[in-house]
């Protein structure tokens, strides 16, 4: 019994103290405020190939399987990016989309757990079930192209910390950039971020990227090169 009750003591410890390395649920920290979150923005199309993957259907196909009209399907899906918001983390990840995608309208923008939901066929609102790794699953399946899916990702605060981390993951290249964001902005700011976005803090940034820029701009030359084949063809 010893045993048992140290590991009761000891994942809430680091896992308040290191929460990357401990889902929240052992760590206790369900109702500390915010934990690990993700946001996917999708190009027109990739959430279609979601339904690509083994045993997958996407979540609006799954909702007009229920006989749900498309846009009563699509408004039923952005009610859970207004619940996100109301969370400290969702304004910092919509802060994300709006610091690094110039082509946002045109997106599909997906509550990264219920994507997880449908992808995974389970999860318990831990983040970690959809970081990086599961979005690199995603990608060696589907080949998608840089730009077409990119994922803000932010982990839990640490208990003595004001901060939380952040990465932004484009499925195709990999992490793209990583920082913090205070916590207290995001608390201060309303869901809709009438202010315009929480300010981001920088740490690390891939070779050649740029934001509003590189993913938009791999893209268009990927659709161009296309296009090229085509004509050629």
């Amino acid at each position: 019994m010893i045993p048992i009750f140290a590991l009761a003591f000891l994942f809430p410890i680091i896992g308040n103290l290191r929460p990357d390395l401990v889902s929240f649920l052992p760590s206790l920290r369900q109702y500390a405020g915010n934990w690990a979150s993700a946001t996917w923005a999708m190009r027109p199309g990739v959430e279609e190939r979601l339904s690509d993957l083994p045993l997958v259907t996407n979540l609006t196909d799954q909702l007009v399987a229920m006989k749900y009209e498309p846009n009563d399907a699509e408004m039923t899906l952005q009610k859970l990016l207004g619940w996100r918001g109301m969370h400290s983390q969702g304004r910092g990840l919509y802060s994300l989309l709006l610091d690094h995608l110039d082509d946002l309208n045109s997106r599909t923008v997906r509550e990264g757990e219920f994507v997880c939901n449908t992808v995974l066929g389970w999860n318990f609102g831990d983040g970690h079930l959809h970081d990086d790794r599961m979005v690199a699953a995603v990608q060696r399946r589907l080949q998608l192209a840089p730009g077409d899916l990119v994922v803000m990702y932010v982990e839990s605060q640490p208990i003595h910390k004001k901060t939380q981390e952040y990465r932004v993951i484009d499925a195709a290249l990999g992490v793209v950039e990583r920082g913090t964001w205070n916590v207290a902005d995001c608390i201060e700011e309303q869901p809709w971020l009438p202010n315009g976005p929480v300010p981001l803090k920088v740490s690390w940034t891939a070779d050649g990227y740029v934001r509003q820029e590189t993913l938009t701009l791999v893209r268009n030359q990927v659709d161009e090169q296309k296009q090229k084949q085509e004509q050629q063809a």
